[in-house]
């Protein structure tokens, strides 16, 4: 036991919390010795320290520094047995030097020399044998380069901080290492990462109670879920902080003051919440004692928003003033926002002329501002100029608004988020649906309608496939993000010149802010260009009218419904024509579907219509029953291929929980043939292995519902989940038909929620031609009944028609589950 103790020894500079005093040695032997007694050897004597020691580390103080320290240890259980450890001093020289100028550096905002001097300190404070100070010194680093937006250096900055804190018992560095982590992947974009590392973090935190800290992690994660478009889970996240924080943090509770309220006011303008409850936590914020100038002037501005939402124009310009107040100098950001609430307010007092001019400033090009305001701004001049009766410009610059929200939305996370992209995008899309009808332009305003939802959907690939980049693949993307990151700042530093260019170096100048420009949307462009080629997204854009009406066939008839200022809307359209009909809640349907009553079957958009799925299942004679129908994410899905032939891979009971499942699982086995994995054979690996080249899949088990979490939706298998991300990047090459016979598989909220993608959307997604799902709970029994009937009338091949026939026989049969299937995709 002596000898391996003797070659088993570490130095730590620091303790689990802090740093520990210049004057202490530190020692650390391995979990489960037996206790030790200690003492060290100097030229000067032995010192004993007072106690026996039965940690892992032992900190030896009262010495001063000198050479030729070594320590021993005796074995309590085995007198007189020795082993001697090499023991070093805690001696400020050589890395100190670097940790002061990396300070001073920072304390001057030079953060490129501050991060140099940094990773300096920590390379030789590894070296020295201080893993601990070493690893929170590489921290320092990657925080420095974060603010410089280079996600390359920070990403290696972070990986030599897990190197080292993989080796130290130090479960406080471990969790802010992960939050740390957290922040990158979500900078990345990786925001199932960043979700599980923010909570490895949370939980570690509070378990070594430091409550204050874990709320900083959690007001984090919150922010990020309002970048998903998760307004409710991020509200629900700092309510449940704001419980861990202390009364006496004056700090802390303004902070989580501004970021409530801010949700909040996101709540309101998505019609989530009350203005009211957003108002109350902005006051408090901007009347708190412990918020800097900056801050307190967003709180002001956002209560300008409020007023403005409420018609209080007056009562918003008393705001405005106020957050001048509190911060002349502007230097926050918040001056955008101020601007484009003066716009608003231009437009609210029918000044449509100076709302035009003001707001078509604020659409200048400008890489540095914030996400929303240059589209933002395009809406305004787009209202100001229907105030004055110019249609032309208003579309012209509704347009424009459209496509800036998708070039910008791109590359959102590396600096905004998009949350502003999905907390706003459906009420520009359907401020723009409805211009265009109201200018007599159906084609354009049902593309337009379209796209929007095709766009979400698209946008929730770019997580999952960030998730499954190899190592190599991550770290060029961090360089590629980095780039244009940096592309951004130059022109944004260059823009700050305007004012101070003389006039015969104007023509100059703004050849240069043009070639910035150029550079700066290459950067995004291309970098955005690798990423698809090397995880490509599949699916389509959205439809245009005319496309939509050449994938008809001459039986069917597409309804897409749309929601605008004016009220719902529907479009119709066959292979001939495209009409648009009311369609708001309570409208009497008869007249819509009277349109269609020549057609065999219906593929139907619902656009988030809140009565678009019920219409179908009432009446004595239900249209789910005169028609065969199809729902639609958006019309672009009808581009899908059709599948191959090949095998069918039957996916049954697997947590052996569900018997009317294995026996479903064995009876559509028999009936299809092909792979067959049933209860413990349906393992994670089994089953991705199986499905890249079916042609039919079925599954017959526990699916469970994301609610609002967007990532927590998932199908339960033998020895694990196959979650949302990794359906959505499934290979399925065969472009399978998908029967998900599980609870909820199918549900209304997903398809009328832009904010939750769903499974059977994610099937689709990877390359699935049409999916079966449930709207509700399903009992055993009811699905297995369903499923018989269903492939006696074939299926596999023709879904729709069969869930029809499936249905009419347990509609006739009284069972009230004949209307839970729904097809979602081709016929």
């Amino acid at each position: 036991m002596a000898a391996e103790l003797g070659g088993r020894w570490s130095v730590l500079a620091d303790g689990t919390h802090a740093f520990t005093p210049e004057d202490r040695a530190c020692l650390w032997w391995p979990e489960g010795a037996p206790a030790l007694r200690l003492a060290c050897d100097t030229p000067s004597g032995r010192v004993v320290p007072p106690q026996t020691a039965s940690a892992q580390q032992v900190q030896v103080a009262g010495l001063a520094p000198c050479a030729g320290l070594t320590a021993w240890v005796a074995l309590d259980a085995q007198d007189g047995v020795r082993a001697r450890w090499p023991a070093r001093w805690l001696d400020p020289v050589p890395a100190e030097p670097h940790a002061a100028r990396a300070r001073g550096a920072m304390q001057a905002g030079l953060l490129r020399d501050a991060e140099a001097a940094w990773a300096a300190a920590a390379a030789e404070a590894d070296a020295a044998g201080w893993p601990g100070r070493a690893a929170r010194w590489y921290q320092s680093a990657a925080w420095c380069a974060a603010q410089g937006r280079r996600l390359s250096a920070v990403q290696a900055h972070l990986q030599a901080a897990q190197r080292l804190q993989d080796t130290l018992p130090d479960p406080q560095g471990q969790a802010v290492l992960a939050y740390a982590r957290g922040n990158l992947a979500s900078d990345l974009g990786d925001f199932r990462a960043a979700r599980g590392l923010y909570r490895a973090a949370e939980v570690g935190l509070r378990r070594l109670g430091l409550e204050g800290m874990a709320a900083m992690v959690t007001e984090a994660h919150a922010l990020m879920l309002v970048d998903l478009g998760d307004r409710v889970g991020a509200a629900e996240l700092l309510d449940r902080t704001r419980q861990a924080l202390s009364t006496e943090d004056r700090e802390g509770q303004a902070r989580w003051a501004v970021n409530r309220g801010w949700v909040a006011l996101l709540q309101a303008e998505a019609g989530e919440a009350p203005l009211a409850t957003a108002e109350g936590w902005l006051r408090q914020a901007a009347q708190a004692q412990g918020l800097g100038g900056p801050s307190r002037a967003h709180a002001w501005v956002n209560l300008a928003r409020v007023a403005l939402a409420r018609r209080a124009p007056a009562e918003a310009r008393a705001h405005l003033g106020r957050a001048q107040a509190v911060d002349s100098t502007r230097s926050s950001g918040w001056a955008a926002e101020a601007a484009l609430l003066e716009g608003r307010l231009a437009l609210e007092e029918a000044r449509y002329g100076a709302a035009r001019s003001l707001c078509a400033r604020l659409a200048e090009p400008d890489a540095d501002a914030p996400i929303h305001q240059t589209w933002r701004a395009l809406a305004c001049v787009a209202e100001a100029a229907d105030g004055e009766g110019d249609t032309a410009a208003a579309l012209a610059a509704q347009a424009r608004a459209l496509d800036e929200l998708a070039r910008r939305a791109r590359g959102t996370r590396l600096r905004d988020g998009r949350g502003h992209f999905l907390a706003a995008h459906r009420r520009l899309v359907d401020q723009a649906v409805g211009r265009l009808l109201r200018a007599g332009r159906l084609a354009q305003a049902f593309a337009v309608a379209d796209s929007g939802r095709a766009r979400v959907l698209r946008a929730a690939q770019a997580p999952a496939r960030l998730a499954g980049l190899a190592e190599a693949q991550r770290q060029a993307w961090a360089a590629r993000l980095e780039g244009a990151a940096l592309a951004a700042e130059a022109l944004r530093a260059h823009g700050t010149k305007a004012a101070l260019v003389p006039e015969d170096r104007r023509a100059a100048w703004a050849t240069e802010q043009a070639r910035l420009e150029a550079a700066h949307d290459a950067a995004f462009e291309g970098a955005y260009a690798w990423l698809d080629a090397v995880a490509p997204i599949r699916g389509d854009t959205g439809a245009t009218a005319a496309e939509t009406q050449s994938r008809l066939a001459v039986d069917e008839a597409l309804l897409a419904f749309a929601r605008t200022p004016a009220g719902w809307r529907v479009f119709v359209l066959d292979r001939d024509r495209l009409t648009v009909h009311a369609a708001d809640p309570g409208h009497a349907w008869p007249g819509v579907f009277a349109r269609v009553d020549q057609y065999a079957h219906l593929y139907v958009v619902p656009g988030g219509h809140p009565q678009g799925f019920a219409a179908f299942n009432r009446g004595d004679e239900p249209p789910a029953l005169r028609w065969t129908v199809s729902w639609l994410p958006h019309a672009g899905l009808l581009a899908q291929p059709s599948g191959e032939a090949g095998a069918a891979v039957v996916i049954g009971d697997p947590n052996h929980d569900l018997q009317g499942a294995f026996a479903e699982g064995r009876a559509v086995a028999e009936a299809l043939g092909g792979v067959r994995l049933l209860r413990g054979q349906a393992t994670v690996a089994a089953v991705r292995s199986a499905l890249a080249s079916a042609a039919t899949i079925h599954f017959a088990g526990h699916g469970v519902l994301g609610d609002r979490d967007p990532w927590a939706a998932h199908l339960q298998l033998a020895d694990g989940v196959l979650g949302l991300p990794d359906l959505l990047t499934l290979p399925l090459a065969g472009r399978p038909r998908v029967v998900l016979s599980g609870c909820e598989t199918g549900v209304d909220a997903v398809l009328l929620d832009e904010r939750a993608v769903g499974l059977a959307e994610a099937f689709l997604a990877a390359g699935a031609v049409s999916v079966v799902a449930t709207d509700r709970p399903v009992a055993d029994g009811a699905a297995l009944a369903f499923m018989k009937l269903f492939y006696e009338s074939d299926g596999a091949t023709q879904p729709a028609r069969a869930a029809q026939s499936a249905a009419r026989a347990l509609r006739a049969n009284g069972n009230p589950h004949w209307s839970a299937f729904r097809v979602i995709g081709r016929r």
